[in-house]
């Protein structure tokens, strides 16, 4: 069937997407695209409103079409839909690129207001528990007070758990509560093109004024992914006097990142001190009864049934994030929608294969390292050592990797069972590897193959 098979190039597209653009980005611009409907000619992809598509038309366009011809439809062309609240109006699909000029009063109300908030991630669509319970809590007591009582809230977790959700449900409640509000979301990544496009500015004086008016003339600040302004020196120094302002004015300030404070590298001292003023909220990968929760609420809101064996089949499988556990449910849907059938546990593992084809098992460290060290033919020293030689590097990446994965390791501990390194690089080369696994065949069957041993 076309749609299937347009589905199918839209997901590999997003998948080409997420390893060529920086996480920020990817999460704030790409992630929320929908896939709607496609023929051989175009695909019909959703997006939450206009501001958000004159965003990723001007930032995203031609590398969303590039990703697209890469993965096999040379030459398709892209329309959007926008999409409203479930009692408005939609507007009608607009090729994409051939949107009416912006006017300039829209022009200056997207630049008084920012990014958009998504409309779907409200704090009743957040689902709670032991993981995730402290973040939740402080996010709405920060949206419900007046003045600011946790400043900052500074909200840290791995990728997928929740924490740009609760942002955009701070924004949410605070405009619905006091409609007057000044709320400005941004994303880490937006936030240095700003100052970056400043500076380089011919009229970079006149220009850094209206980021600054832009920044800290809000009632709160809501800002996603901060690592990225690691080694951002004059980025960091324009944050540190744009926190200070809005501290000093009682305005709230709510952060969230990868790391605790304490772990970011290559930031300036007075301002990582300040991250420590307020609440750090940790949220950590869910638990068994907060995965099912998830399972179940997020096929609740597509409509599907999900029988209780499959949701404990994915239960079991997919540990690292809410956004997997999300992920394969929208699979499930698709599948449905296009293809028809019931939903069972046939059709889940045949439709999600790698990602939920053997269970999380724990291995311990030390077992981990042998079987790497075995499949790769080196030394189990070796990947503690300094050997410098590409198997040797590849081996000790891939051993720190699956430590991480099947055993939920921090970072700085996984430094530390590979010979003392320092966590930065324990989190490199998990990221890298988790790059090659979508991009490189060779090392996502090496992955598979070391996992089954340690299985065996």
């Amino acid at each position: 069937m076309v749609v299937a098979l347009m589905l199918e190039i839209w997901t590999k597209a997003t998948d080409a997407l997420r390893s060529t653009t920086e996480r920020a980005a990817f999460d704030a611009w790409i992630a929320p695209i929908r896939f709607l409907e496609g023929t051989r000619e175009s695909l019909r992809l959703a997006v939450p409103d206009q501001r958000f598509k004159d965003h990723v038309v001007s930032h995203h366009g031609e590398q969303i079409l590039a990703a697209i011809d890469r993965v096999g439809a040379v030459g398709a062309a892209i329309e959007f839909v926008v999409e409203r609240p479930a009692d408005g109006p939609r507007d009608q699909f607009e090729l994409f690129g051939a949107s009416a000029p912006e006017t300039p009063a829209i022009a200056a109300d997207r630049a008084a207001i920012g990014p958009s908030l998504l409309p779907s991630l409200t704090f009743d669509r957040f689902v709670v528990g032991d993981a995730n319970r402290l973040a939740h809590g402080t996010a709405q007591a920060v949206a419900h007070a007046d003045r600011a009582t946790f400043n900052p809230l500074f909200i840290h977790g791995g990728v997928g758990n929740g924490k740009t959700h609760l942002l955009h449900a701070i924004g949410l409640e605070m405009t619905r509560l006091r409609p007057g509000a000044r709320v400005r979301y941004v994303p880490a990544a937006v936030f240095i093109d700003d100052v970056v496009a400043a500076l380089r500015s011919q009229r970079s004086t006149t220009r850094m004024a209206a980021i600054r008016d832009r920044y800290r003339a809000v009632d709160v600040l809501l800002v996603d992914d901060v690592q990225f302004l690691q080694n951002k020196t004059q980025t960091q120094v324009e944050f540190f006097h744009t926190f200070n302002a809005l501290q000093q004015a009682g305005k709230h300030i709510v952060l969230t990142s990868d790391r605790a404070p304490s772990l970011l590298e290559s930031f300036d001292d007075r301002l990582r001190s300040r991250f420590d003023w307020g609440v750090i909220a940790e949220i950590t990968p869910p638990d068994e009864s907060l995965r099912l929760a998830l399972l179940h609420r997020k096929a609740q809101e597509r409509g599907l049934r999900l029988p209780h064996e499959v949701a404990d089949y994915l239960c079991q499988r997919l540990r690292s994030s809410a956004r997997e556990l999300e992920g394969a449910v929208i699979k499930l849907e698709a599948h449905q929608r296009f293809i028809g059938g019931e939903i069972d546990l046939e059709m889940a593992r045949s439709i999600l294969g790698p990602l939920a084809d053997a269970p999380s098992y724990r291995f311990d460290a030390e077992a981990v390292q042998r079987a790497t060290a075995r499949h790769y033919g080196v030394k189990i020293q070796d990947l503690k050592g300094n050997r410098r030689q590409r198997i040797v590097t590849t081996a000790r990446m891939v051993a720190m990797y699956l430590v991480r994965k099947h055993n939920e390791t921090s970072y700085p501990e996984l430094g530390r069972l590979f010979g003392g390194r320092d966590h930065t690089t324990a989190i490199n080369a998990c990221r890298r590897v988790a790059e090659w696994i979508a991009s490189d065949a060779t090392v996502a069957q090496a992955v598979a193959e070391i996992e089954g041993a340690l299985q065996r």
